[in-house]
């Protein structure tokens, strides 16, 4: 199967956290979902997609039931572009995934509404000698708007009102672990096994327990 949240439904909502510096609930926030708010796309109902594919001639087949876990060349199938239609509201918005995911100078694309990321830069499945075109992915989009009735492009896509503001996150250091941001270069070097020490207090000098702790 392949899951995704259902940000805008009842039961996954943003919850508000203070930052400590802050005096307001402007801070990060936090999304909770529960069972009934995620999306899952079945291998049978992607594969009525891909069966419209296949009379196109696109060979590479179902990930989700393990026939085809790749794509090829660098760009994503017509059966990606049918999984990436159930995770989308509009045909506009999956050819529009398809399109990035296809500029990319890397194997993986990782849609910001599927768990699993693609993989672009294997083979698909045995039997299938043609790799996937340019447009191939919209083709796959094209297909599955055939195929409201079943579930594809009923998503809900998150209203911009829900997005979190994260610009104003207080970042801080602990003992060399990475920062929200995860830039862990700044974390000051060695300061993490000094503070094991100083908790451990294992028979330290008193000059090494004289601490800068400005600079922690």
């Amino acid at each position: 199967v392949s899951l995704a949240c259902r940000d805008t439904c009842g039961s996954c909502d943003a919850q508000p956290t203070k930052s400590p510096s802050s005096s307001d609930n402007s801070g990060p926030c936090l999304r909770t979902c529960d069972a009934s708010s995620v999306v899952v796309l079945e291998a049978d109902i992607l594969q009525i997609c891909i069966n419209k594919c296949m009379t196109d001639s696109h060979c590479c087949g179902n990930r989700l039931n393990g026939e085809a876990p790749y794509s090829s060349a660098a760009r994503l199938s017509c059966a990606n572009g049918c999984e990436i239609a159930f995770y989308r509201s509009t045909v506009a918005l999956c050819k529009a995934d398809c399109d990035v995911a296809n500029d990319l100078a890397d194997c993986s694309y990782a849609h910001p509404n599927i768990f699993k990321p693609f993989n672009s830069c294997g083979d698909c499945q045995e039997g299938c000698d043609g790799w996937p075109e340019l447009g191939d992915c919209a083709n796959g989009c094209d297909h599955a708007n055939t195929l409201r009735n079943i579930g594809y492009y009923q998503y809900e896509e998150p209203e911009s009102s829900n997005t979190c503001e994260t610009e104003n996150i207080p970042r801080f250091l602990f003992g060399g672990q990475s920062n929200m941001e995860g830039w862990s270069n700044q974390a000051l070097p060695g300061s993490f096994q000094e503070i094991v020490n100083i908790v451990n207090n294992n028979n330290l000098s008193e000059q090494q327990k004289k601490i800068d702790w400005n600079h922690i």
